[in-house]
């Protein structure tokens, strides 16, 4: 009999208990040349080319896939990229300028729906 009531409440606890697995977005970090005064077209250049590449890849294969097609964000033969952590490194000449961090994702007024289970709705009802 306890061991019964104990599955049941292990199975009500599962059923209300709301998962949500959340992919990580990959980040970056550009760093200038001491010397550079092109920063922002750098900036529109890196996220144009991860954008293209991402168009069609699911969110959780984004990591993976912008490993593998690192070279692409190599603009000359003064750019390094690295991608180490989940981080988009991008060193320009001396790398001893302006740094710039960020995630690419896009703001958008998005609306967010929270999922509910149909036990806790019928319990608060």
């Amino acid at each position: 009999m306890r061991k019964g009531i104990i599955v049941l409440s292990c199975m009500l606890l599962f059923t209300v208990w709301n998962i949500s697995a959340q992919s990580d977005e990959p980040r970056y970090i550009l760093y200038f040349d001491s010397k550079s005064k092109s920063d922002l077209n750098v900036k529109k250049e890196i996220i144009k080319i991860y954008d293209d590449l991402m168009e069609q890849v699911d969110e959780s294969s984004r990591m993976s896939f912008l490993a593998e097609q690192i070279n692409l964000f190599e603009l000359d033969e003064n750019t390094k990229a690295f991608f180490l952590n989940g981080t988009l490194k991008i060193v320009i000449g001396d790398g001893q300028g302006l740094v710039l961090e960020g995630t690419f994702v896009k703001e958008s007024c998005d609306i967010e729906v929270n999922k509910r289970s149909w036990l806790l709705e019928l319990l608060n009802q």
